[in-house]
């Protein structure tokens, strides 16, 4: 099978970290 295991970890990673990133931006307004 072609699916990796690690693909749901790095994108959960991915969303997580946007999340930070937005949430830091909203409180320095």
């Amino acid at each position: 099978q072609a699916y990796s295991p690690a693909a749901p970890f790095y994108f959960g990673a991915g969303l997580a970290f946007l999340a930070m990133l937005g949430m830091m931006a909203l409180v320095r307004e």
